[in-house]
């Protein structure tokens, strides 16, 4: 199991509702990663009770049992409290920026056709 101060944080990579990722190198690997913050005295305040939250917990049950190329890889579990940090394999992109690029994407490519098919 790997510490938090096996990691050098750099850059805020994306920041939600549940946590803060973080872009981080492991000094013993020298692997970059994805360090997902999770504060827990956050969930304390919105009744549920002490302990992991049920939205981290099923997470990291998903994550830990699925082994897939198209699946992000949860690499490790750290607790610290008062946060969890979830330890992934780094990616350029996510998701979401994903399907936002490939959407703008189609979007030029069909008003280039568009374009070309319409000439006078």
């Amino acid at each position: 199991m790997a510490k938090l101060e096996q990691f050098i944080r750099f850059d805020v990579a994306g920041e939600g509702t549940y946590g803060i990722v973080y872009k981080a190198k492991d000094k013993i690997t020298g692997k970059l990663v994805a360090l997902k913050q999770i504060k827990l005295e956050k969930f304390a305040n919105r009744g549920e009770s002490e302990g992991i939250p049920s939205t981290a917990l099923r997470e990291i049950c998903l994550l830990k049992g699925l082994r897939h190329s198209n699946i992000i890889e949860l690499l490790d579990v750290i607790c610290k409290p008062p946060s969890l940090y979830l330890v992934f394999e780094y990616l350029e992109i996510d998701l979401k920026k994903y399907t936002q690029k490939s959407r703008k994407d189609q979007l030029q490519l069909y008003h280039m056709l568009l374009d070309f098919w319409c000439l006078p």
